[in-house]
């Protein structure tokens, strides 16, 4: 009788089922693009009992754009106008940026040092990087080369073909003056060149090297170095200048007498000029006309001239004052003393002319003036 009853409810209690183990509330929302991102809500919480996810649905409501499968959260973001990682920026961190460079001085050309990355291009950036100073809109690829030292074409190389060179001219005896037919154009004065082509011989340095009609030519029994200048543009009638530091009398200061003989036809103005005092002999040869002579010195001149010629004598006060020059024996020359730059350009301020020749000697006795 035991042993029925111990039977009977073992088989109860395995004829009894377990419950069904229950689901958690749920929403569901359409994935229209199958990104696994939806958006609108398509199904009520779940009833108690299904676990099962509605066809074309997912547990959140992420995309946002949910027409195009490449639109969702965490998405890589493009240049498109578009939102394509729903963080509600647009066209934010691209992978596919544009390359820009900053044109700060607005010459249409960018600075390679300075580039931008943007999907668009930014107002105040170009799509090149061939300005070489973005800081002058004058400096550009193309630019116009001028002598400056400076590079204004970009292309690596300083006032190559600039449009302000020079023009100069061989000068084979380096006399400073130059010689037509073989000139070239460069910014800075080339090794054997001269920045003139007035040289009458270009294998002989002498003083006089200026080819004009009818020069003159000087000559001096002078005590050193003659100095001689020839003009190549002189004015007409012609001014010519006669200087010397004293009189070759042997001692220095003393009063000496300097003959000076006017053996050239033509018209002009004529300078004499000593530091120390002179008595000056001028004469003249047929066919010369001398319509005014300037004397200047620091110390007393005396002169005596052809008939009928004017005689100006300046002294040192006046030539000061009035004119700034007095002295200058050797040319050129532009130290103290005597100044014989001053010399000139007071002589042709005075007498409105322009230089034609000069001849000078620290001492002498004699000049001639052919």
């Amino acid at each position: 009788m035991v042993l029925v009853l111990s039977l009977t409810a073992c088989f109860e209690i395995e004829l009894n089922p377990a419950p069904e183990e229950l689901c958690e509330s749920q929403d569901w929302f359409e994935d229209l693009d199958g990104d696994g991102y939806g958006s609108s809500l398509v199904a009520a919480p779940s009833e108690l009992g299904s676990c099962e996810t509605p066809a074309g649905a997912v547990d959140n409501s992420d995309d946002c754009d949910d027409t195009d499968a490449l639109v969702f959260p965490g998405a890589v973001e493009i240049c498109n106008d578009l939102d394509d990682d729903c963080n509600t920026l647009v066209d934010d961190e691209p992978v596919d940026p544009g390359t820009w460079y900053l044109d700060l001085d607005e010459d249409g050309f960018g600075d390679q040092e300075s580039p931008v990355q943007a999907c668009e291009l930014p107002a105040d950036a170009v799509s090149n990087d061939l300005d070489c100073d973005d800081g002058d809109p004058d400096i550009l690829p193309g630019g116009t080369e001028t002598c400056d030292g400076v590079d204004q074409d970009c292309d690596d190389l300083v006032d190559e073909l600039a449009v302000d060179m020079t023009t100069w001219y061989l000068d084979g005896d380096s006399d400073g003056w130059g010689v037509p037919g073989d000139e070239i154009l460069a910014c800075e004065q080339p090794s054997g060149y001269a920045d003139n082509p007035d040289d009458c011989d270009d294998t002989e340095p002498t003083l006089t090297e200026v080819c004009i009609a009818d020069p003159a030519v000087s000559e001096s029994n002078c005590s050193g170095r003659f100095y001689t200048w020839a003009e190549a543009e002189p004015s007409d009638p012609e001014l010519n200048v006669i200087s010397l530091y004293q009189a070759d009398v042997g001692s220095e200061g003393s009063t000496g007498s300097v003959a000076v003989n006017i053996e050239r036809e033509t018209t002009m103005t004529l300078v004499l000029a000593s530091y120390h005092s002179v008595d000056w002999t001028v004469t003249t040869a047929a066919g010369t006309t001398i319509k005014e002579i300037l004397v200047t010195g620091y110390h007393a001149q005396s002169v005596i001239a052809p008939r009928g010629v004017s005689v100006s004598i300046r002294s040192f006060e006046q030539t000061m004052s009035n004119y700034g020059f007095w002295c200058g024996y050797t040319y050129p020359y532009t130290g103290d003393g005597c100044n014989t730059s001053k010399l000139i350009s007071g002589v042709e301020s005075e007498s409105g002319l322009a230089l034609n020749s000069f001849s000078g000697c620290y001492s002498a006795t004699e000049f001639t003036l052919k």
